[in-house]
């Protein structure tokens, strides 16, 4: 494995650990996953700079997803890979993108 390769699984890792300790901070913090949406809703209705940093995160997000496909199709990839990936990036985020950039040079069977 590659130290590029590498770095990339282990950025991807580390940020998946991070995304789950908040997630589960978020959650005790408000006292449970219903009031922590509720609450999270009621701000974003109220707070502007919340909705401009998600919709900016949402374009951003969806130029990263419409990569990803693109990408991946040049690259010869199968249907159902780039389905997976784009699954995932669209679940999981930046850990599943790192993942895919860790992924992007490693030969595939049947490449052109």
């Amino acid at each position: 494995m590659s130290a590029r390769r590498l770095v990339l699984w282990a950025g991807a890792l580390a940020f998946a650990l991070w995304e789950l300790v908040a997630v589960i901070m978020w959650i005790e913090a408000a006292g449970g996953l219903e009031r922590a949406i509720s609450y999270s809703w009621s701000r974003l209705r109220v707070d502007w700079l919340l909705l401009i940093l998600l919709t900016d995160h949402l374009v951003i997000a969806g130029a990263a997803l419409v990569w990803v496909w693109l990408d991946a199709d040049r690259r010869a990839w199968s249907v159902g890979a780039r389905l997976g990936w784009t699954l995932l990036f669209v679940a999981l985020g930046t850990p599943a993108l790192l993942g895919y950039l860790a992924e992007r040079e490693t030969p595939r069977p049947g490449r052109s």
